[in-house]
């Protein structure tokens, strides 16, 4: 950054610290060394030399000794200040926002060096101890440093004397960020079915008072592998010990590469929602998928949707859905906007969405909704439970499912081109909701699904 390499560390605890890499000793990877708390503090021990510094301060800890009664004895924690620099760090929503504490380039031989790190900031000779280990390191302070320490030789012949297959370093930092590269933790992640994988959060944005959507990072020019509409992923994390699994449809496009969106409610109680609640960003979960015993497949180019149900969703010979009629509440958005986002580009389909809401506050994607309808294939029907409504809102009207739903506005369960009802939302809501559009509407148990 500016010409010094500095690592993002992020601490046991959560908090988000910015820290020169190399360590102020002998030019070690500091950036690489384990995270513990020594004396209270959380600190980054040096691999070279098992030097603490602390992340908030870059003091080095250490364990004084003194003389009582003839002998030595541990006499408390001590601290020995401006060895390792720290930085500013901010963290927004819209990212992670640093502030150098200096920029000014010191020579290792310098004593001229606020903190003890500034004569490795900039030094290319520590590129090579970063990239060898032992006694070829420098690491037991009985190798001379050499101009040539700044590079390194890849793919070439030992022995060598051409520069052709050198890599040259400016800064150790270089040897760092491709040490990193190699390492799986924290990499970008492929979704898979079989084993859970940490994602790492990438932005979160407040949609409503009690949902935020979360953007996740995915493998470079890798999409989450949906092929057919509607799947979600699992979702797990440990609460006081015990593994938590819940099941989020991605909102985002399907075809988007390199990162996903999952709309989570936050629930005051929710034991996987203190999780997302305390998420900042870089933070990881664990993720696999996709899912789905519920599927929307093409039989044809362009055509109506075939729908398959099932443990293994081809159960069955899949029913045509030409007319599909939604049932959501509250956050039982999400399938449904996956189905009416990709119906728009691969179905020659007619919809009908019926959502309901607690508050006009609470309606999440309003206006991605009405752009929808705006495309000719959804009819939007949008209700509270509660008021008030701002004026200009004339599409949203207050009243409860069993009050309020017109049948006429349901398609006909006899429809030539087949017609379904697909239901998401609390329990209760899917009961009801399912026991009125067959007693009343006149839809069969497979017509009806609930997801």
């Amino acid at each position: 950054m500016q010409g010094r390499f500095v690592s993002l560390i992020r601490g046991e605890q959560g908090d988000l610290y910015c820290i020169d890499s190399v360590c102020y000793h002998m030019g070690g990877p500091l950036t690489i060394g384990d995270i513990e708390e020594v004396n209270g503090e959380e600190c980054v021990v040096c691999p070279w030399h098992n030097y603490p510094v602390t992340l908030k301060t870059g003091s080095k800890l250490y364990e004084s000794m003194d003389f009582q009664n003839g002998k030595l004895q541990p006499s408390g924690w001590k601290a020995s200040e401006k060895r390792q620099r720290v930085h500013e760090i901010e963290e927004r929503l819209d990212g992670i926002y640093i502030r150098l504490s200096s920029t000014e380039v010191i020579s290792r031989r310098s004593e001229d060096a606020e903190w003890q790190s500034d004569k490795w900031a900039f030094n290319k000779d520590a590129a090579r101890n970063c990239q060898r280990t032992g006694a070829e390191s420098g690491a037991d302070g009985k190798r001379r440093f050499k101009s040539s320490d700044g590079k390194y030789v890849v793919g070439s012949r030992a022995g060598s004397t051409s520069d052709i297959g050198l890599k040259v370093y400016s800064r150790s930092g270089h040897v760092l960020e491709e040490q990193r590269e190699g390492c799986t933790l924290g990499k970008p992640n492929t979704m898979d079915t079989r084993i859970f994988k940490p994602f790492t959060l990438l932005r979160k944005e407040k949609l409503t008072p009690s949902m935020s959507v979360f953007t996740f990072l995915l493998a470079k020019d890798q999409t989450l592998g949906i092929l057919h509409v509607q799947r979600h992923v699992q979702v797990r994390a440990f609460v006081e010990g015990e593994p938590i699994i819940r099941e989020y449809t991605p909102i985002s496009d399907l075809s988007k590469k390199g990162e996903f969106d999952l709309a989570i409610k936050l629930y005051e109680n929710g034991k996987l929602s203190r999780v997302f609640s305390d998420m900042k960003i870089g933070n990881s979960v664990e993720m696999r998928g996709p899912f789905g015993t519920f599927t929307l497949k093409p039989r044809l180019r362009r055509g109506p949707p075939f729908i398959y149900a099932g443990s293994s969703c081809e159960e069955t010979k899949g029913m045509p859905a030409k007319n599909i009629t939604m049932f959501a509440g509250g956050s039982g958005i999400t399938p449904m906007l996956q189905i009416i986002r990709e119906s728009v580009h691969r179905f020659d389909v007619y919809q009908t969405l019926f959502f309901f809401n607690r508050c006009y506050e609470e309606i999440p994607f309003l206006p991605l909704l009405r752009e929808l309808k705006n495309d000719g294939n959804l009819a939007l029907h949008l209700y509270c439970s509660a008021g008030p409504i701002p004026m200009g809102n004339e599409d949203v009207a207050l009243g409860r499912f069993s009050s309020c739903v017109d049948k006429n506005h349901v398609c006909s369960p006899d429809s030539e081109d087949g017609s379904v009802i697909i239901i998401c939302g609390p329990h209760l809501f899917n009961d009801t909701v399912q026991h009125w559009v067959k007693s009343k509407v006149g839809y069969k148990s497979g017509q009806v699904y609930v997801l």
